[in-house]
């Protein structure tokens, strides 16, 4: 048994306190010898034994009185049957799964994943505790899904691993909405989850309106959380990080770059294998890591002059997490990459365009059209890679134009109007995509530099080769300040936001709160990190482009109108929306090439894999975020769902212990009962009526 609240045992020396009044009330009477009582004592000799054994039964039920109060207060666990007697029968039990790549990490001495194992102690956890209902919440698909029974449940292929990450915040959304729309009686909520900081959105999710609504919800709800955050200190991960065909009058080549990852550095340098499939042949090329890290960059393979189109795989031997080991890739005649620049300050016009226009590889062609924005009712943009708007926020018609562009999974850039001020109203400087809004320009009585950047991911991502971009050198004279739901990029000394993402669920979309001319920043200046920035925003949006699609997979998010349907949606979240912009058939609809075929039809973009999407060739692969091995701790989760009713239980992959329970309950009612006994061994004994002669 342990507890929750330990420190509270240390109150249990006061279950001496009965015993030391007991004693003390003894001690107030004084036996003095009178011959008078010689025969009065002699006729309750037969009753003292009695008396005495009620004295010590009384003084053990305040004992134990005590002793329940202050176990019952510092919160036992256990396991077994003791614990599910003590949780009560309850109306609906909601399951919360997180199905990401991490989630199959295997155990050091098994080959059990996390997620195995999580399910192996639900099972054995929750098999003998009696529910209404059984409910499935998970990463890939977080629409609540209703089944007969718990087996059910956990044998489910929705329960397997996928290649999504997971968005907790959406499944606490989705389960929330569940149960105020059912309103259960009272609801167990049991989340499985390798804490990885990324799923949980510490620093900008909606926690604080989740805890304010569940904390006002009707009926009890319960949570507990199994927790596996262990990292191996051995795995690798390996990624493509790019792929084109070089396909010239005397070349025919795919040209690739990848990169193999060790989650922590080793001591001393490793040679890894890997391992290139394509066109039916097989290539094994040794890659070498340093402190952790090896790169193949620009390694070309000979094909045949006919291949215009084409898929292959890179993997690399089996380790602590085969989730991560393998990485699909689809190869095309580059697209025209084209940059559209709406812009009303005409300085602004040269940095922008000159950013845009010089590729980043020589085999690559770039346009740019620049236009005032009185012209964009009537612009064209269907096959721009990158949307630059400069000026106050597009609304009506032409925000439905650029939200349609975000959700075909191309790039939005956002700079302010240069003539903006604090009297602006909301209409004149707000637009629809995720509630965006300038409120006023800001001018530091001396200049700001960028302190903290996301050099992991993002556009201001280190290089391949682990060289940081120099966005520390920018200077900034003049920043806006906006409301709306965004990730920061990058913040300034000051506190404000320099770089943002707007959390869309399609697309990327990017709001700069400086401009790169003179009077503002010298972003122009030092271009490095503008150009960087505008390119791999550009290299994003052309990956829609043409007949070889490379996209993460993502979640099916819930649809708002049927937040509760049992029936998963057949489109990809974050790249289609009901009239599939991207031009790709559904899902269920895909004709796999190169992949796992055991799964759902309705799940093929959910996994790793190529298929065949009408004349597209699609490549399906975990998103870049699942590498990153942060995990929060559990402090931290306590402080996401503080004011809820939670307990959390570490445990690690391959774990053969069972869940433990609360079982406060018991020791409450061990508590009363002794209370009742106690007063019923304190009630004054019985008189005996006289007898009459």
């Amino acid at each position: 048994m342990s507890f929750i609240q330990p420190w509270l045992l240390l109150a249990l020396p006061l279950i001496l306190i009965p015993i030391v009044i007991h004693l003390v009330n003894q001690w107030r009477y004084q036996t003095k010898p009178w011959a008078a009582m010689m025969f009065l004592l002699a006729a309750q000799s037969m009753h003292r034994g009695f008396a005495r054994l009620r004295q010590w039964m009384i003084l053990a039920m305040r004992v134990l009185a005590v002793t329940g109060l202050i176990f019952a207060i510092s919160r036992p666990l256990t396991s077994g049957v003791m614990g599910l007697v003590a949780g009560g029968r309850i109306d609906t039990t909601i399951i919360m799964i997180d199905r990401s790549p991490s989630m199959l990490q295997q155990g050091t001495d098994t080959r059990e994943s996390k997620l195995l194992t999580g399910l192996r102690q639900l099972r054995e956890t929750l098999s003998n505790r009696p529910s209404s209902r059984w409910l499935l919440i998970d990463s890939a698909n977080p629409s609540p899904q209703e089944f007969s029974s718990l087996d059910a449940l956990i044998d489910s292929p929705l329960a397997e691993g996928t290649s999504t990450i997971a968005a907790w915040p959406v499944m606490f959304q989705s389960a929330l909405e569940y149960i105020q729309t059912n309103r259960p009686s009272q609801t167990d909520i049991w989340i499985c989850t390798d804490l990885r900081q990324g799923d949980w959105q510490v620093q900008n999710g909606p926690w604080p309106a989740i805890r304010e609504a569940f904390q006002k919800l009707p009926s009890p709800v319960r949570f507990f959380a199994i927790t596996y955050p262990a990292i191996s200190s051995t795995n690798r991960s390996l990624v493509v990080d790019h792929v084109s065909l070089d396909h010239s009058a005397d070349r025919h080549e795919v040209v690739l770059t990848l990169r193999v990852h060790r989650n922590t550095s080793a001591n001393t340098n490793e040679t890894v294998p890997i391992q290139l499939t394509l066109g039916g042949g097989r290539t094994e090329i040794p890659i070498e890591l340093i402190s952790g890290v090896g790169e193949l960059k620009d390694y070309r393979i000979p094909i045949d002059a006919s291949v215009t189109l084409g898929w292959g795989k890179a993997s690399i031997p089996d380790d602590d997490n085969p989730a991560d080991n393998e990485h699909y890739f689809v190869f095309d005649a580059a697209p025209d990459r084209k940059t559209v620049i709406f812009c009303e300050q005409p300085e602004l016009i040269l940095p922008l365009q000159i950013a845009s226009e010089i590729p980043n590889n020589s085999k690559n062609s770039s346009s740019v059209q620049v236009l005032t924005l009185d012209m964009a009712a009537q612009a064209d943009f269907e096959d721009a890679s990158l949307v630059i708007w400069q000026g106050p926020l597009p609304q009506g018609e032409f925000a439905d134009r650029l939200q349609n562009h975000l959700d075909r999974g191309r790039s939005v850039w956002f700079l302010p109007s240069a003539v903006m001020d604090e009297v602006d109203t909301v209409s004149s400087t707000s637009t629809s995509i995720a509630n965006f809004r300038w409120t006023a320009w800001h001018q530091p009585t001396s200049p700001v530099h960028p302190t903290t950047w996301r050099s992991d991911d993002g556009l201001l991502a280190s290089t391949q080769s682990g060289m940081a971009l120099p966005v520390g050198e920018i200077s900034v004279t003049r920043y806006a300040t906006f409301e709306g739901d965004v990730t920061p990029l990058a913040s300034l000394e000051s506190g404000s936001v320099l770089l943002a993402k707007l959390n869309t669920p399609r697309g990327n979309a990017y709001v700069w709160t400086t401009l790169p001319i003179e009077s503002h920043s010298t972003m122009a200046a030092n271009g490095i990190s503008l150009y960087v920035a505008i390119q791999r925003s550009i290299e994003h949006g052309s990956r829609m482009l043409g007949n070889a699609v490379n996209y993460d997979a993502v979640p099916i998010i819930p649809s708002t109108n049927n937040s509760h349907s049992t029936e998963p949606s057949t489109q990809l979240s974050s790249q289609a929306v009901s009239t599939n912009p991207l031009n790709l058939t559904p899902i269920d609809t895909w004709q796999p090439v190169a992949t796992d075929e055991r799964f759902l039809s309705s799940e093929r973009g959910l996994h790793s894999g190529i298929y065949e999407s009408g004349s597209k060739l699609v490549a399906v692969n975990r998103p870049r975020a699942e590498d990153l091995v942060e995990t929060i701790t559990g402090d931290q989760l306590s402080k996401l769902l503080k004011g809820l009713d939670v307990v959390r239980i570490e445990d690690s992959a391959g774990s053969s212990k069972k869940i433990q329970q609360e079982v406060w309950r018991i020791f409450l009612i061990l508590m009363i009962v002794a209370l009742l006994m106690e007063a019923i061994f304190s009630l004054p004994r019985k008189q005996l009526a006289p007898q009459s002669n």
